[in-house]
Parts: structure tokens; C-alpha cells; sequence
């Protein structure tokens, strides 16, 4: 179902009733935004918050002993090291995304060869090999970078 809402004032927008019945909403529940920066779209989810003493707090307490149990959440002693371990989790991200961008710029390299060569009337074979070539090398490099970059994270 998708329906064309309008922003008021501060920002406000009013939800069309189908769509408040079809998520069960009532007056003062919560919704999650979600941006997506790539396609530039918006999706609300409900957002259900659990109480007190209910089963649904009990299960979710349960849910978070479990995500400790199984590390898939840490604790710090302090914020320091939180901060820490913050930005070495950027760095690495930050590395992956590089990788990615330099391998996918490298494709679109080969690709774009391979299209400046039909136009000229050229051999497409001579131009990918330069290209793949190419990306083998930007590859090697982002691999050293990564040996590099783990090595300076283990410090």
C-alpha cells in the first residue's frame, strides 16, 4: 500500500487510517524511522516498548542475557575504552568501504575500456586486459593496505 502524505508544520505528517488500522497503531505509540540514503526513502515501523512485569519485558530481558551470553554484545569499564573500541570498529568499517569502492571503480574501469574500445572500432580484448590489469593492482595495494591497517589496530 503506498499513499502520498504531506508535511505540515514542525514537521508533523498524518498517517492515512488504513494504514494506522493495518499496523494496529493507537494514540501515543512509537514508530522507528528508517532513512535509506541510497534510495532516498523513508519506512515507518510500529516500535513496541515492553513494561514492566509483563511477558514481553521478561522476554526481552531474557533476549538480552542471551545477546551477552553469546557476545554479540560486550560491556566496558569505562567510557574510554568504549570510545576505544568505537573507533576501531569505525576504522575497519571505514576499510571494508574503501576496498569496496575501489574494487567497484576498478569494474566500472574495465567496463568503461571495454566501451571506449567499441567505440573506436578498436580490439575490446587489448583494452579489458590493461583494465584487469589494473584493478589486480589496486586489489594487491588494498590488500597490503589491510595487512598495514590490522597491523596498527593490534597495538
Amino acid at each position: 500500500m503506498r499513499r502520498m502524505l504531506r508535511v505540515r508544520g514542525r514537521n508533523q505528517i498524518t498517517i492515512p487510517a488504513q494504514i494506522v488500522e493495518r499496523l494496529g497503531l493507537v494514540e501515543d505509540d512509537f514508530l522507528y524511522v528508517t532513512l535509506n540514503e541510497e534510495a532516498l526513502t523513508v519506512t515507518l515501523q510500529p516500535a513496541r516498548l515492553a513494561v514492566a512485569g509483563t511477558q514481553e519485558a521478561e522476554r526481552e530481558a531474557q533476549n538480552a542475557k542471551e545477546d551477552f551470553a553469546t557476545g554479540r554484545v560486550q560491556r566496558f569499564e569505562s567510557p574510554r575504552l568504549y570510545a576505544e573500541n568505537l573507533r576501531k570498529r569505525g576504522e575497519q568499517a571505514a576499510g571494508a568501504m574503501l576496498k569496496q569502492d575501489s574494487e567497484d571503480a576498478a569494474e566500472t574501469a574495465v567496463g568503461a575500456a571495454a566501451a571506449r574500445s567499441m567505440r573506436a572500432g578498436r580490439s575490446v580484448e587489448s583494452d579489458i586486459a590493461l583494465a584487469q590489469e589494473a584493478l589486480e593492482r589496486i586489489r594487491s595495494r588494498m590488500e597490503r593496505l589491510e595487512g598495514t591497517e590490522s597491523a596498527s589496530l593490534n597495538k
